[in-house]
């Protein structure tokens, strides 16, 4: 039973959790063998009116509209103060010239296949553990859950070797001409991060805005199971209150993981841009995922996914038209194997 419909149960304390500054084998002809076992809607943050890509601000180049179903608007509410031509006009070149990050997933029987096709070789990977937080609960014989719903994700990466953790905050969809003051142009500091990209899946393309912080963060968990709160930095806590999630929205949250995350940089000779590899694992559910992505500029993204999407079916890796959330595949997995 999970902690949350436990009748009675005493919740872990909530601390402030401020942070100042924010085995595979090989077969008999050497090729790397892999063992892998085996959605509700978003409410999009500060979307207006129909779901539409970038709301506001739209790209000059043409692209194919994406085949999406309009939403509600967003419980979420950003009281912003009114800006000036200024402002507008560095959101408008912002949005213009921000990345496209365009991501294939290859899921569940295929996965074992193209890890296989790649040369994907896990010893020369780097490993990670993912965790997410989110607030689950039960609904209609399934699970809920609220923040991921409300577009908001929380993400821990752990390092199995002597690199940084990292924590983000990511608000996914989101509309960047409604982002929070201050919170509205890229910027980076020592051991932090903001970026505003949009996301590209299959037909689906979405705007999504992350903090992310480097440290060492500890484990999500308590040896007797319990959740550990997300250690936000001052910066995180800033955007989300900004964003309408506040310490009400933060409290008690439910760490769903381990995730199993193996990552390369394979070489694909046909593409132009570099291309990561990243496998995610859960083994308890059965679950696999191998997402390809590349980054690149607006004006190369159409042809960078055509191109990416061809030369990975040329290998005969099986690529869906229609790819599912791997992040809420999993995290639903999880919450719902928490609530047996």
């Amino acid at each position: 039973m999970p902690p949350w419909d436990r009748a009675g149960a005493a919740r872990p304390m909530v601390s402030d959790g401020r942070r100042s500054g924010g085995p595979p084998g090989r077969t008999a002809s050497g090729a790397v063998a892999f063992r892998i076992a085996g959605t509700p809607s978003v409410r999009p943050f500060g979307l207006r009116g129909p779901e539409r890509p970038g709301g506001s601000f739209t790209r000059p180049a043409a692209r194919p509209p994406p085949d999406r179903v309009a939403r509600p608007q967003s419980v979420v509410a950003v009281v912003a103060r009114p800006r000036s031509g200024r402002d507008k006009g560095r959101m408008a070149h912002t949005v213009e010239n921000a990345d496209v990050e365009i991501k294939v997933t290859v899921s569940g029987e295929a996965t074992a296949e193209a890890c296989g096709t790649l040369e994907l070789d896990p010893e020369d990977g780097r490993h990670r553990t993912v965790h997410f937080w989110d607030s689950p609960r039960r609904s209609n014989g399934g699970v809920e859950l609220p923040l991921l719903d409300d577009g908001l994700v929380i993400r821990l990466r752990k390092t199995k070797k002597s690199d940084k953790d990292d924590l983000t905050v990511k608000l996914r969809p989101c509309d960047p001409d409604r982002l929070p003051v201050g919170w509205r142009t890229p910027q980076e500091q020592e051991e932090w991060e903001f970026k505003i990209e949009e996301d590209w899946t299959g037909r689906n393309r979405v705007w999504a805005a992350s903090l992310k912080a480097d440290g060492d963060y500890g484990r999500p968990t308590t040896d007797d199971g319990q959740s550990g709160q997300p250690e936000l930095t001052d910066e995180q806590r800033d955007l989300l209150d900004r964003a309408g999630f506040g310490c009400d929205r933060l409290k008690d949250l439910v760490a769903l993981g381990p995730i199993g995350s193996v990552q390369w940089k394979p070489s694909l000779r046909d593409l132009i841009h570099p291309v990561t590899a990243e496998l995610w694992t859960v083994a308890d559910q059965g679950l696999s995922f191998l997402e390809l992505s590349v980054r690149t500029g607006p004006a190369e993204a159409s042809a960078a996914q055509e191109l990416l999407v061809r030369t990975l079916r040329d290998r005969g890796l099986r690529v869906s038209d229609r790819p599912e959330s791997k992040t809420r595949t999993a995290m639903t997995a999880l919450a719902r194997a928490m609530s047996r």
